[in-house]
């Protein structure tokens, strides 16, 4: 309830959904409420927890190869996710449009495991469970890019995976264009002011005209008689 209240104050809004579980119920429920009345201009998905992915069918020997072949599949889920639910909640408007058609670009992965280990490879001491069955997972599956006798390679491939800069990078673009986003919103503001402000107008000089009507025609002897009676 309290990220559907915040919704109407957001310009953009980063949707993070896990990718075994991309795009859940709970996720398009939340969806369902964004409207562009609501002044929602631009839609990111982010898809956390990619690193539970890697393995399975989706396994590659390569690891950029697995990371595209699941942005791939998130892709497709998302595309046809996105158009059922416009279809299905019409009064969303146009505020998917620009996500639906770069649905592959507009799409980013990260995983927090990976951050954390890439921040604390060093101190392996310091890992917890989830960090440990993490990095296990990874240096099994994919001994080439996750070794610890190659520290570089690996900080590298855990910083793919965590991709905290291309979600950064984004978040300064929303920011730079936070300004302009402001100006269009004050803008469409006045015009709304100023059409109803218009429309009060008419109907102020529209009473007006109906009173002097009610003036010059009405019976001033009948008045009068109608002042007397009462």
């Amino acid at each position: 309830e309290r990220t559907v209240e915040l919704l109407k104050t957001c310009d953009v809004v980063f949707i993070v959904s896990p990718a075994g579980q991309f795009l859940n119920e709970q996720d398009l429920e939340v969806m369902g409420r964004i409207t562009q009345k609501e002044g929602i201009q631009e839609l990111v998905l982010v898809a956390s927890q990619i690193d539970t992915q890697l393995y399975g069918s989706e396994k590659r020997t390569r690891l950029h190869d697995a990371v595209e072949a699941i942005r791939t599949q998130l892709s497709t889920r998302a595309l046809s996710t996105l158009t059922d639910l416009k279809l299905s909640s019409p009064e969303v408007g146009s505020v998917f449009d620009n996500l639906i058609k770069t649905v592959h670009c507009n799409l980013l992965h990260s995983s927090g495991l990976c951050h954390s280990l890439n921040r604390r490879f060093g101190m392996p001491d310091t890992w917890d469970s989830n960090e440990q069955v993490t990095w296990e997972n990874l240096s099994t599956n994919y001994p080439d890019f996750f070794s610890r006798d190659n520290q570089a390679l690996t900080l590298n491939s855990l910083g793919k995976l965590a991709n905290i800069d291309a979600v950064q990078t984004l978040l300064a673009k929303v920011r730079e264009k936070k300004t302009e986003i402001t100006r269009e919103k004050i803008s469409s503001l006045l015009l709304r002011k100023q059409k109803n402000l218009e429309a009060f107008k008419a109907l102020i000089i529209n009473l007006a005209r109906n009173q002097i009507l009610q003036i010059k025609n009405a019976n001033v002897e009948q008045l009068e008689e109608q002042r007397v009676s009462l």
